[in-house]
């Protein structure tokens, strides 16, 4: 994977494609049907896309469709499974713009739910979106687009380096240990031949990708799937700080962004 590294503040990316661009080109896809299991029992009876969230104490899945809105976005499909009724009802009070995609039990990937609403008619974008539902995100979607575009990628994958490991790292040589890190960044585990970088939960890619998911639809997770095609393919990695995202898949997640100061004005 090529890797690119960007930042809202780089005068090389001042020419930005905005919203007439994302309008025009672009098909936010959304998964949120996950059944949330390291945030139960909360989740026994509320959808972890549900989760309420600053600034307004939103659902965080509104926010992040509102963010998208307002930068263009409008073209939006929700991939919805688990506590289904739950997120199909609020938009319905809410927001009737949105369409869904119900996961196939038997086959509750986001990739067999792609390809369900491409069957559907629902994939019209030249260039798919696809961010998970329960991601707390607040960076500029019009820097990515045009990354994107500029560099002729097929994919775009999001990532950050500065993520910290939640565990301490131990380094041996011929069986003996060398040293320890309590909780390293994955930049310290990188070395000059290879970066390392959290996946954000958010991609871009061709709308012809898709013809190439339809020769695998049974695959289980649509990164491991299109990193396997990673020699035919173009995929680069666009990198974000570690505060511009968070997984809010865990109480000390949820908990964090509560607390922490993160824009408000320029997000996903």
């Amino acid at each position: 994977m090529a890797r690119q590294m960007a930042s809202n503040n780089d005068p090389n990316l001042s020419r930005s494609i905005g919203p007439l661009c994302a309008t025009r080109d672009v098909t936010a896809v959304i998964p949120a049907g996950g059944r949330g299991l390291r945030l139960s029992p909360v989740t026994n009876f509320l959808q972890k896309v549900l989760l309420p969230v600053p600034p307004d104490y939103d659902p965080n899945i509104a926010r992040t469709i509102r963010s998208l809105q307002e930068e263009g976005v409008k073209d939006i499909v929700c991939l919805i499974g688990y506590h289904r009724d739950q997120v199909r009802g609020y938009f319905e009070s809410h927001d009737r713009t949105i369409r869904f995609i119900e996961d196939d039990p038997n086959n509750p990937s986001v990739v067999s739910s792609l390809l369900k609403a491409e069957r559907s008619g629902f994939i019209r974008g030249e260039q798919l979106l696809v961010l998970n539902g329960d991601i707390y995100v607040s960076f500029d979607i019009a820097t990515l687009l045009e990354v994107h575009t500029r560099n002729s990628a097929d994919v775009t994958v999001v990532t950050s380096a500065d993520y910290h490991l939640p565990v301490g790292v131990v380094w041996s040589k011929n069986g003996r240990l060398t040293k320890v890190v309590e909780k390293p960044g994955l930049s310290m585990l990188a070395n000059s031949r290879k970066a390392l970088g959290a996946y954000a939960g958010i991609l871009l890619m061709r709308r012809r990708i898709m013809e190439l998911l339809r020769t695998q639809a049974n695959a289980d997770d649509l990164l491991i799937f299109l990193a396997k095609h990673a020699r035919s393919l173009k995929i680069n990695v666009f990198e974000v700080p570690i505060d511009k995202w968070t997984d809010i898949g865990t109480f000390d997640a949820y908990a964090k962004i509560n607390n922490m100061n993160m824009v408000q004005t320029v997000m996903v």
